[in-house]
């Protein structure tokens, strides 16, 4: 025996092999346990390897997605996402010693699937986190799937979007109509690029003004209320005037104010919108954006500018970006956030300007 063992070793590897091959022959049932050990072994590298590139490349999408909204909307999505793959079910939450959000899903083995859950799981944790519990169940839902749709939408994810429409939003909208109404709505608000250049900003803001309050129904109202003020403003028709100034509430103060090229425009220039924030700030309006198209942005920069001098206010840094207008052509425009002075005390009263900010074609 000692001679066989002694001439295997000489023939080196080779020596090695035939040694094992006869081990199995003479003892099969220790070779297939041995095996199956081998095996479950391989496989465990193997869906740790997996699932350690899909956290890597899922962390990736969601951190960078975040950080470029909390970019274009302070305070909007500010915490990073940390993956990890557990046997229950979906959850998250933010550890305490950083802004990071744990998030934990279940491995459902295709990379669009797991995205999609992870971005659900970290949403109501990492999006609006300050605000979130003021905007009811139906409100944040459909925050967390527009903003999961954004996100699958800059990837050009198509496989994961077509998952999350049939799997998620549709039961959803389903079992709730108002979240199917309330989708729709953020949509056409994206659509025209107020959705998180201006609603989302609104909520930070609102979350700072309640934040020590207890959540109850009128929070909601009020975040509904605005929800449905901008999208009136969004969705007007050409040559369509506004009849409101702006929405105001307990804790949310805002107008939009639409500037348009039109005849009396053309003529009067500055001075109705000038004369218009006059008239927001003595009905104590808090803020003001001011929205233009094509060749009304120079006159939008110009009323910034001159309200500033005047003492109205202060404007934020103009966003220009392109964005589709109600009839679905793409269109170059301007948002300024205008914060508004605090009230005088006029001796006349001072009527609002309502404004055609497209007339008709």
């Amino acid at each position: 025996m000692d001679e066989l063992v002694s001439a295997l070793v000489r023939w080196g590897p080779w020596g090695l092999l035939l040694a094992f091959v006869a081990w199995v022959l003479t003892n099969v049932e220790k070779a297939e346990k041995v095996g199956g050990h081998l095996l479950g072994f391989v496989g465990f590298l193997g869906t740790a390897a997996r699932q350690q590139a899909i956290k890597n490349k899922i962390q990736g999408h969601v951190n960078g997605f975040a950080r470029a909204l909390n970019g274009e909307t302070t305070g909007s999505m500010p915490l990073n996402m940390s993956l990890r793959f557990v046997k229950e079910i979906d959850r998250a939450e933010l550890l305490k010693e950083g802004a990071v959000v744990v998030v934990r899903i279940k491995d459902r083995r295709d990379d669009d699937r797991n995205l999609v859950h992870a971005m659900l799981a970290f949403c109501p944790v990492g999006l609006l986190s300050q605000a979130r519990p003021y905007f009811g169940r139906e409100v944040g839902l459909a925050l967390d799937l527009t903003v999961t749709r954004k996100l699958l939408n800059s990837l050009k994810h198509y496989s994961a979007l077509k998952y999350l429409y049939d799997e998620i939003v549709a039961p959803a909208a389903a079992s709730s109509p108002s979240v199917d109404v309330l989708c729709r709505i953020f949509d056409e608000l994206d659509e025209r690029g107020w959705f998180s250049k201006m609603l989302l900003k609104e909520l930070v803001n609102y979350g700072a003004s309640v934040e020590s309050r207890y959540p109850d129904r009128t929070h909601a109202i009020e975040v509904r209320g605005l929800i449905d003020y901008i999208h009136l403003v969004a969705t007007r028709g050409p040559g369509e005037t506004l009849t409101i100034p702006g929405f105001q509430s307990p804790h949310i103060s805002t107008a939009i104010v639409l500037i348009g090229i039109t005849e009396r425009m053309e003529v009067e220039g500055t001075a109705p919108y000038l004369h218009h924030l006059q008239f927001l700030i003595a009905e104590r309006y808090e803020t003001a954006y001011l929205v233009a198209r094509d060749r009304s942005i120079p006159m939008a920069e110009d009323v910034a500018r001159l309200a500033e001098k005047q003492g109205l206010g202060n404007a934020g840094k103009a966003k220009e970006y392109t964005a589709r207008d109600a009839s679905g052509r793409a269109r170059k425009q301007v948002l300024i956030e205008f914060t508004l002075g605090r009230p005088g005390h006029p001796t006349q009263p001072i009527q609002p300007q309502l404004f055609e900010a497209d007339p008709p074609k």
